[in-house]
């Protein structure tokens, strides 16, 4: 999912916190980096308004819900 905003006049995409979220969730299963858990953790500290029916479901598609459920008990 996009949203999209207008910046200096142009009509710009950036990515969702919970994309983002997903996405370094992935990085995270293949890498083991603990820079994307930083990440999340960043993210969920500093977004209050996140859709966590949307997250539990591809967190739990991407068998990445664990890993999920456990940043978000330490935030």
């Amino acid at each position: 999912r996009r949203i999209p905003r207008n910046v200096l006049g142009q009509r710009v995409y950036f990515v969702s916190p919970e994309d983002l979220i997903l996405s370094k969730l992935l990085w995270y299963k293949e890498s083991e980096s603990e820079l994307q858990l930083r990440d999340i953790e960043s993210v969920l500290k500093f977004q209050k308004k996140l859709d966590w029916e949307y997250l539990k479901k591809w967190a739990k598609i991407h068998s990445t819900f664990k890993t999920l459920e456990k940043l978000k008990r330490n935030v």
